[in-house]
């Protein structure tokens, strides 16, 4: 029998790569082994956890069942969530955050208050065990956020574009184009109250217009929220900057619940990742769309994007030689989609003043 209130706490964590999902999933695999340690668990989850390699666990506890010292906690804490954050792709470096959030500080309390152990009795060496593999997080979240336990509860539709520029659409009739190196995820009750979908990479997204249902994408720390209009939103791990870029109808854009803009068309945000800093400026959609027609437009962009626009195009790797091209450098440009490699790199060398060298699959720039 499933643990109902452990579903709906499953089911709740694929609301999108914020902050609060974070504490979420978090939060999840946290109780799971607290409910593993107190004999609470389903036979489905005790069979999974006391399946998981026992050679990769880390004793938290002494033989003689010493109570768990808070440093111990608090590292074992740090240590679940950043096997979580590498499993679910946000940043690790968010623990310093999460950690202060008063949800995840009673979770480990309570956490602390379980590891008084009694130090003779049957039940105080199977406790004592159960807490063992609450410290042996490493080979646990793979399977918990890999195949095992959160599929068990949810089942995800995931869209991947890869190398390749790929048109879909989704079961409320909303079309989308993602750039390479896209992923779209939609939640398993996606299409319900509302449409909920995380998101990386680069989408152009035609809204089905549905009053009733806002559309809402998570992507880094931003939401944007729609009803109905298109409209393109740039966002790769790699880079510094997000952009939403609107074609049509008007776009929310709000952070940790604070609406930053509301964007009509032809108009794009800038989010710095780094800063937090945003503005809003005047752009053509068809420029920042421009890939949708295999072409490359460079915009304000950094050496990052370019190395990032010459991997998806050609599949070589750029590599630039102490700011060859010059230092805070912007790349402005555009090239048909039947640019070559060559006609590319020569026009920049020529505009930037560079040279380079083929190294099989790399671009060496330098001065």
């Amino acid at each position: 029998m499933i643990n109902r209130k452990f579903e709906k706490q499953a089911k709740a964590m694929i609301k999108g790569i914020t902050p609060e999902s974070r504490v979420s999933r978090f939060l999840f695999v946290h109780e799971l082994l607290r409910r593993y340690a107190r004999g609470e668990a389903t036979d489905r989850e005790r069979e999974m956890i006391e399946t998981w390699r026992a050679d990769e666990e880390e004793p938290l506890l002494s033989e003689q069942g010493e109570e768990l010292p808070s440093i111990a906690l608090d590292r074992m804490g740090e240590c679940i969530y950043r096997k979580v954050a590498v499993s679910q792709q946000f940043p690790q470096t968010d623990w310093n955050l999460v950690s202060q959030q008063p949800e995840v500080m009673s979770a480990v309390e309570e956490a602390m208050n379980d590891a008084i152990l009694p130090k003779t009795t049957p039940k105080a060496k199977r406790q004592m065990r159960a807490i063992r593999v609450y410290g042996g997080i490493a080979a646990m979240i793979a399977i918990v956020f890999g195949i095992g336990m959160f599929q068990y509860y949810t089942k995800d539709t995931v869209l991947e574009s890869e190398d390749q520029i790929v048109s879909q659409q989704l079961p409320d009739h909303t079309k989308v184009q993602m750039n390479r190196d896209s992923r779209l995820l939609l939640s398993s009750n996606f299409n319900g109250h509302v449409r909920e979908v995380e998101m990386r990479g680069e989408i152009f997204f035609d809204v089905a217009k549905n009053p009733q249902k806002p559309f809402i994408i998570s992507h880094s720390v931003l939401q944007t929220q729609v009803k109905g209009t298109s409209f393109t939103i740039s966002d790769y791990p790699e880079l510094d900057i997000s952009t939403i870029t609107v074609r049509t109808g008007m776009v929310a854009v709000s952070k940790g619940g604070r609406r930053l803009a509301t964007l009509l068309p032809n108009k794009q945000l800038l989010y710095n990742k780094i800063t937090g800093k945003y503005t809003v400026r005047e752009m053509d959609w068809h420029s920042s769309s421009g890939w949708i027609d295999g072409r490359i437009i460079l915009i304000d962009a950094n050496e990052k994007e370019l190395a990032l626009r010459i991997r998806q195009s050609f599949h070589k790797e750029l590599v630039i030689k102490n700011h060859a091209f010059g230092t805070n450098v912007c790349f402005n440009s555009e090239f048909s989609p039947h640019a070559t490699l060559a006609e590319v790199i020569e026009r920049l060398m020529l505009v930037y003043g560079a040279q380079y060298k083929m190294e099989g699959d790399r671009i060496i720039v330098y001065r």
